[in-house]
């Protein structure tokens, strides 16, 4: 069968009509009829979604053959297919191009409604959708389009995208609340980052190496040396804890570091006990304009933000943060932002706002800059990472695809394992992620600011910024 033929308007409607009157309201499969066989509503739903199928994929502007399962085949596109793919539940498709048009590809192949060939021998079959070149291809070209994202969103997400205290923190416990032992089988087991590493030329770093090289990166453009004990450091968005405990142990600087995750924040504080640093390191559970408000006197020699800023949400909150830096950085304080931009401000696409970051947004490099300088700061220094991020995320899902077993075997906080759905959305993201870094869709930039420009202050050279940050651990 080819897209060529016409689909007649009426009997798609009339095949939503019988998907809206018995089909399950999580989108399941539909009753089947006696003895087994495919009810009305199934053969209907069927129908309709080997028509609807052409429309899905060609937003992704690939070339494919599917296969269903009777062992028909379809093909979308005018060039030799790409990718190879086979639908399990048409139906599916059709009852999600009508409630979910915008995310329903990406759950479908989560739901494993459709699936990409994975070309790969030896592989058991519950996990050749983790080795899927077919699967890198796709997702590649849906990073450029990312369902919509960049255009202006419908209004129900301005709404959400109301980020106050809030709305950031159910945010971010949505995330980063799965549990801390699912992070531990992927995230690196020194530091437990979960941002851009940096290998800075050295691509057969460990993944370790490269994440407390970001951290000393981070601390030479603060301006914080060894011994700094006078100094006083704010982490805003802290996650598990290792920038600002690494801080105290290799500067000496003594840290507070703010999270509104509640397992980060316990696993924080537990580890700094741990390491003998806990007087140095203090964390709290808190936004940091609540803590700008709480402590109006508070000031700090040196304040980082590292994977934060892309919760912050639409352009008012981005003055927020800079007003709440400025009023508790030193006068002679510097500042580093680290936070995926883009060329333009971009709405997080959809499927990745509704199962991974929901309330996100994209900041452009530009708008950065026009911000920071119109609350008073001097940029000093801006560098982009894109690179070493691709590379973070390529050693993320090498451990994620390899401990896939364990991942599997582990219980979640309402005492059932992690559903595969849940799985495969998290390698969509990983994989997807990293095709967006490297078609250049997204950059990794680290922006160092200063709050006063001071004639007789000499600032370091760029070959000081990046020394020591090889050495061991």
């Amino acid at each position: 069968m080819t897209v060529g033929s016409r689909v007649s308007l009426a009997a798609l409607l009339s095949a939503s009509v019988l998907a809206t009157l018995s089909v399950p309201a999580d989108g399941g499969p539909a009753r089947g009829g006696a003895a087994g066989r495919p009810s009305v509503l199934q053969r209907a739903t069927s129908w309709a979604g080997r028509r609807v199928l052409p429309l899905l994929l060609a937003r992704l502007r690939g070339d494919f053959e599917v296969t269903y399962g009777d062992g028909t085949t379809q093909r979308v596109g005018k060039t030799p297919p790409k990718f190879r793919g086979s639908v399990r539940d048409p139906g599916y498709l059709f009852r999600g191009f009508f409630t979910k048009p915008m995310t329903v590809m990406g759950e479908a192949i989560a739901d494993g409604a459709f699936d990409l060939e994975s070309g790969v021998d030896g592989v058991a079959p519950e996990d050749r959708f983790y080795y899927s070149a077919d699967l890198e291809g796709v997702l590649a070209m849906s990073a450029e389009q990312n369902d919509g994202a960049g255009k202006v969103p419908e209004l129900s997400r301005l709404l959400k995208d109301l980020n106050k205290v809030g709305n950031a923190r159910r945010a971010i416990q949505f995330h980063y609340d799965v549990g801390n032992d699912f992070y531990d089988l992927w995230l690196d087991p020194v530091t437990r980052a979960y941002s851009c590493a940096y290998f800075g030329g050295r691509p057969d770093a460990t993944l370790a190496q490269a994440q407390v090289a970001k951290m000393r990166l981070i601390y030479n453009k603060l301006g914080l040396k060894k011994g700094d004990a006078h100094k006083r450091l704010l982490d805003i968005g802290s996650g598990w804890g290792d920038l600002a405990i690494r801080a105290a142990k290799e500067r000496g600087v003594r840290a507070v570091g703010l999270t509104l995750s509640q397992d980060q924040y316990d696993y924080a504080v537990a580890r700094a006990r741990r390491e003998g640093v806990g007087h140095l390191v203090q964390f709290e559970l808190m936004d940091f304009r609540e803590y700008a408000a709480r402590h109006p006197d508070a000031r700090f020699d040196a304040i980082v933000s590292v994977g934060m800023f892309e919760h912050l949400g639409t352009e008012p909150h981005y003055d927020e943060y800079f007003e709440s830096v400025r009023s508790m950085l030193a006068d002679d304080g510097r500042s580093v932002l680290h936070t995926i931009t883009s060329e333009r401000q971009r709405v997080v696409p959809r499927f990745i706002s509704k199962f991974i970051f929901p309330g996100g947004r994209i900041p452009a490099k530009n708008t950065v800059t026009r911000k920071l300088q119109q609350h008073g700061f001097i940029l000093r220094h801006m560098e982009d990472m894109s690179e070493s991020y691709a590379l973070t995320l390529d050693r993320w899902s090498d451990d994620f695809r390899a401990r896939l077993g364990r991942i599997r075997a582990l219980v979640a906080k309402d005492g059932r394992p992690y559903p595969e759905r849940m799985l495969r959305i998290w390698w969509m993201y990983l994989r997807g992620s990293a095709a967006s870094f490297r078609r250049g869709d997204l950059s990794l930039s680290q922006f160092v600011m200063w709050k006063t420009k001071d004639p007789d202050r000499v600032p370091e050279s760029n070959a000081q910024l990046y020394e020591g940050l090889w050495d061991p651990i």
